[in-house]
């Protein structure tokens, strides 16, 4: 059914509720209205945040989107409910825009219990323990034609009958004003209507329901292209056909930007009279004042004259009392200007008149004659007239005066001679602009002039400004009378004029007001500029002279949020609105408003002002169809029954298109590229220590050089935004925001203002010196530099006799520096470290300490514990040993810390952080041995002890043992029984100076002790006794020889143990295994070693068998070929 209804009343009210009368107002099935709730300031709506889908009361001025308005319209269907015959009442069913339908849940809602128990009433295709109608029994009626007609109270409220009872059940609606919900309370035999409950207290209401009517929408940026780089695709039906050129709405992806439309200033002579105006107010105001002015001084200065020249005057008298010039003066001070009269135009007389009372010129004029009355005698019977007398303070008030007035006519004197240069000036570079389809730019002349005609700025100051007399003060040709000109507003108008070229919204500004925006053709271009949609100027047929639309450019305001086209196009031709009437149930079918030129006197289109209109789909001869526009009166809609048949016949929706956004992983490293033409040469984003906390430009990557790499410092992968930030200071280059794809496989990405190549950074740079805690326990350090303008020639740092630091190239003389501590700190990419280090410094037998002295330099001492300050080594390109020094008291972050450099003189300095040194650093290690490194491993060794040469190791099933040749073997032994292999296990490796080794036993089955397989000797720490053989004794480990196999793996190196699957992993636990040996060197009997295994135990041996203890129980070894 497809009734109409008449609210002649208030609209749905509650029983009970107040009531007042309305204007008639006609609605129907086929449209959708928003319902106020308790008034119109809030309305009913689908909640989509909260409880899904359920009805909730929000105020309408929060419903700012398309999505949100369309969530609270309504489609009302108002049918008879009959009983025996008669209409008994009326239901009333709301339909949701979104198609699903109002359903009044019944659960909770008892009249007795509290309304937070009830559930909310919700939208739904089907219902579930609900009910789907309002039920009316009043007032309501339906015309034999099917109009309905409410013409009383309506109750807001449903009913259910129980069959099981036989009994009409009332249900009436409340608001949970927390929640804002609506929900359902069952009404009680007794009350006409419930009453809230007093535990609800002030929390629920009854509520009423009023239609509300719905204006249509325009759209904007956030419905069409939510996203910065997001675009939208219309369809039109019927689209063109049978056409040359496309429908341009529906071939391109399009972009909403809501910047404002600007047209460029319009060049013509309108300037001229204002700058003559200008400059004749200008001119007659200041020959007024300097006459004037000239006149008072000269009568004052008579006056002082006067008074110079009496005797007897006493302390305080003044000069305004005692002449006799008295009257010539206050006359003259009349002409200048009184204070009552200042800066008022046309008020009083006085040549201040034209001058702004806060300007200067005005205040040291007026200050003249202030201080002429001040000059009274000082200190003795005579008017002083010195230097430092009585009249000082007037001399110096007139000499400001003076020189105010001419620094006023030197300003002028520049606006005047810059106004034409400057106009043309500006007017040539949109002029050049145009013809080579670029953005207009004043640089040079255009700049200098402008820069001189906006003098008018400080000009404008100093004159009165009276506009309500201005038209008169133009036209008045008096040129003696104070009627003249008003210098003010004449000059306001002059400099307006001239630095509109600066950018005018002349024609369009006024008129684009309520969301007409331009509109991009996404990925088009003209000439490398984005391509926006304009209505064209040229008609298409001679006879309906319509117009189509063709693609143009627009110019970017810099500094300003606005779009300005080529000179002489009008804003309003890029101009569009979409709209949409959201109260039809057929659909939301677009309008697209804009404007279409219009002949002017002159008789051409491109001279009239351009007029409102629509785009439509026009039906010619032999079905042919082209988009254009037709004129539309927003203003009087009823002008416009021919164009309404033309805009009926078109339907226009749209589609969003999300744009592609790249996915990228936190932490992952990059080199970031500038795609900007103005970075050409120089595409790569870096940062440098010299640069500060500002971005620098390079040519080439450094793989070494944390500062010119930048890695994913956010990521927020359902927002798809993502932050870069530099891997070294603290500074992100790109904010958390979306990456537009322009090519995916290049990785190139628009984000704001730049286009971007992210280019993988695949190793760890070297970044910082950091040395391992081996290392400084192992190794002493040179500290060598080497100065870019001669990179081969080497220095070392040595002790000058004023125990400054200065260079040497004498290596023996050189500082040793014994690092004692080197903690770590994070980069602002946490995976890389980066090393500060502390110790002392030898030189010859002394221990010294770096401090910094008050001249800057860095001196030694011995009176200290530690360096003053910590030192970072920060590689400054892929070149090796090339560092900075970074120079760190306790308190100073890495990146704001000074730096080490060498004077003109050799003498080490310390720098501030963002000077060039020209000198690169690196250390030269010296590593002290305290386990024998093994050179021409493997080989075959005998193993003896100290002072007991025959003495030896070799191997007796499981164990190694200690024999003596000759003696405790059959008398066919050899020496040979005690030959053993020795072979590297964990040597060459980076921070390594234990230098482990495998000890085997060769097989050789013919031999007492032998093994048929290659034996490796082991610790038995893990070894279990059995009743055959013990592993230990006396609370010692034993050692022995077991079957092994060698095996490579991930980490370079594994011993398999014979007969068992247990694999010791060599290079992964450095060397510190059962099965590798280290041999620390005794410092004190050279050619003697201590034999160490595992966990800084010792081999020593018990009854002959090699067992583990500590260092006090090892025996040294000799190690023989």
């Amino acid at each position: 059914m497809n009734k109409k209804f008449s609210t002649l009343l208030a609209g749905i009210l509650l029983v009970g509720s107040s009531f007042s009368a309305m204007a008639q107002e006609t609605i129907n099935s086929s449209q959708f209205y928003q319902l106020g709730v308790n008034g119109q300031d809030d309305v009913l709506i689908v909640d989509k945040s909260g409880v899904k889908d359920s009805l909730v009361a929000k105020p309408v001025a929060e419903l700012t989107t398309y999505e949100e308005i369309n969530q609270s319209l309504w489609k009302i269907d108002v049918e008879p409910v009959k009983f025996q015959g008669t209409v008994a009442g009326y239901t009333f069913t709301l339909t949701n825009k979104s198609g699903t339908k109002l359903m009044l849940s019944k659960e909770g809602a008892n009249a007795t219990d509290f309304l937070y128990g009830a559930k909310p009433a919700y939208t739904a295709a089907t219902a579930s323990n609900a009910l789907t109608s309002l039920y009316v029994t009043q007032n309501v009626t339906i015309a034999d034609n099917g109009d309905v007609t409410i013409t009383g109270v309506v109750p807001v409220q449903t009913q259910e009958y129980n069959p099981a009872d036989e009994t009409f059940y009332t249900y009436y609606l409340e608001r949970d004003k927390t929640a804002e919900t609506i929900k359902l309370r069952l009404k009680t035999a007794k009350d006409a209507a419930p009453t809230p409950a007093a535990e609800d207290g002030t929390k629920t209401e009854l509520i009423n329901l009023q239609i509300v009517r719905v204006d249509p929408y325009t759209f904007g940026a956030a419905d069409l292209n939510p996203e910065e780089k997001d675009a939208f695709k219309l369809v039109f039906t019927p689209d063109v056909n049978k056409e040359e050129f496309e429908n341009p709405f529906t071939a391109n992806k399009l972009r909403i930007e809501e910047n404002a439309l600007w047209t460029a200033a319009k060049y013509d002579n309108t300037y001229t009279p204002a700058a003559d105006q200008a400059k004749a107010a200008t001119d007659k105001a200041v020959a007024l004042l300097e006459k004037a002015y000239g006149d008072y001084k000269t009568e004052v200065g008579k006056a002082i004259d006067d008074v110079a020249g009496m005797t007897g005057l006493s302390k305080g008298d003044k000069v305004l009392d005692k002449t006799a010039n008295a009257a010539a003066v206050a006359a003259t001070k009349d002409l200048l200007g009184t204070g009552t009269t200042l800066g008022t135009y046309g008020a009083g007389s006085g040549a201040l008149k034209y001058f702004n009372v806060a300007g200067k010129v005005a205040k040291v004029v007026a200050n003249v004659i202030t201080e002429y009355g001040k000059i009274n005698v000082g200190t003795a019977d005579k008017l002083n007239t010195g230097a430092d007398g009585d009249t000082k303070a007037y001399n110096e008030a007139v000499k400001a005066a003076d020189k105010a007035i001419s620094d006023l006519k030197d300003l002028l004197g520049k606006a005047e001679t810059g106004a034409f240069p400057a106009i043309n000036a500006v007017y040539n570079a949109y002029r050049t602009a145009e013809q080579t389809e670029t953005t207009p730019t004043f640089e040079g002349a255009a700049a200098t002039a402008l820069a001189a005609i906006k003098n008018g700025g400080a000009i404008l100051k100093e004159f009165a400004d009276s506009k309500e007399t201005a038209n008169a003060a133009f036209e008045n040709e008096d040129p003696d009378g104070f009627a003249a000109p008003n210098p003010a507003f004449a000059l306001e108008t002059w400099a307006g004029l001239a630095t509109s070229g600066d950018l005018s919204t002349s024609g369009g500004a006024a008129a684009l007001a309520g969301k007409y925006y331009a509109i991009a053709l996404v990925d088009s271009f003209i000439n490398g500029q984005q391509a926006y949609l304009t209505v064209d100027t040229n008609y298409v047929a001679v006879n309906e002279e319509y117009f189509r639309f063709k693609a143009d450019v627009l110019h970017a305001v810099k500094d300003k949020d606005a779009l300005v086209p080529r000179i002489g196009q009008p804003a309003e031709l890029f101009a569009f609105k979409i709209s949409t009437a959201l109260d039809e149930v057929a659909g939301d079918s677009l309008l697209i408003d804009t404007y279409m030129p219009v002949k002017g006197e002159d008789g051409f289109y491109v001279s009239g002002e351009p007029a409102t209109a629509r785009v439509v789909i026009r039906t010619l001869a032999n079905s042919h169809r082209e988009v254009s526009v037709v004129a539309y009166d927003l203003d009087e809609p009823a002008n416009n029954t021919a164009s309404d048949i033309v805009i009926r016949n078109t339907k226009v929706t749209f589609n969003n298109l999300a744009a592609e956004t790249a996915k990228l992983e936190k932490g992952t490293p990059y080199y970031v590229k500038s795609l900007k033409k103005e970075y050409e040469t120089k595409p790569y984003y870096m940062m440098t220590s010299t640069t500060g906390d500002a971005l620098a430009h390079s040519a080439v990557t450094y793989a070494n050089v944390p500062a010119t790499q930048w890695f994913v410092s956010s990521a927020d992968d359902d927002a798809s935004e993502y932050a870069i930030a530099n891997r070294d200071f603290n500074k992100e280059l790109v904010e958390a925001q979306k990456f537009y794809v322009i090519d995916a496989d290049k990785k190139i990405y628009e984000i704001k203002g730049d286009t971007i190549q992210l280019e993988e950074v695949k190793d760890v740079p070297a970044g910082y010196k950091n040395l391992s805690k081996e290392a400084i326990d192992n190794q002493t350090y040179k500290l060598i530099a080497t100065n870019f303008a001669n990179p081969t020639k080497t220095f070392y740092l040595t002790m000058s006799k004023d125990s400054s630091v200065v260079m040497t190239d004498d290596a023996e003389s050189s500082l040793v520096f014994k690092m004692k501590t080197n903690t770590p700190e994070s980069l602002a990419d946490a995976t890389l470290k980066a090393n500060k280090y502390n110790g002392e410094v030898y030189f010859g037998n002394d221990t010294l300490f770096l401090k910094k002295s008050a001249s800057k330099k860095v001196v030694l001492t011995k009176i200290a514990t530690k360096n003053e300050a910590d030192l970072t080594l920060r590689r400054t390109s892929d070149k090796a040993g090339q560092y900075e020094i970074l120079w760190r008291p306790s308190t100073e972050a890495r990146n704001s810390s000074d730096k080490v450099a060498v004077d003109q003189n050799g003498y080490v300095v310390v720098v501030g952080k963002e000077e060039i040194t020209n000198w690169a650093f690196d250390l030269d290690a010296n590593t002290t041995n305290i386990y024998l490194n093994v050179t021409d491993a493997p080989k075959n060794i005998t193993l003896s002890l100290m002072g007991d040469e025959a003495s030896k190791v070799t191997a007796v099933k499981p164990f190694a043992e200690i024999k003596r040749t000759g003696l405790e073997l059959k008398a066919a032994a050899t020496d040979n029984d005690f030959v053993l292999g020795l072979d590297t296990a964990y040597v060459e490796r980076e921070d390594n100076f234990r230098y482990a080794y495998y000890i085997t036993k060769a097989i050789d089955t013919e031999k007492v002790g032998a093994f048929d397989k290659k034996a490796y000797m082991v610790s038995y720490a893990d070894s279990t006794d059995t009743k055959d053989v013990k592993y230990s004794q006396d609370g010692l480990t034993r050692v022995g020889f077991i079957y092994a196999n060698r095996v490579d793996n991930a980490s370079g190196d594994s011993l398999a143990i014979g007969g068992k699957t247990d694999t010791l992993d060599i290079a992964k636990d450095k060397g510190l295994t059962n099965a590798t040996w280290a041999f620390a060197i005794d410092k004190k009997i050279d050619g003697f070693y201590r034999i160490e295994g595992k966990d800084g135990k010792y081999v020593s041996y018990l009854n002959g068998i090699l067992v583990l203890g500590n260092k006090d129980q090892a025996q040294l070894f000799a190690i023989n070929d």
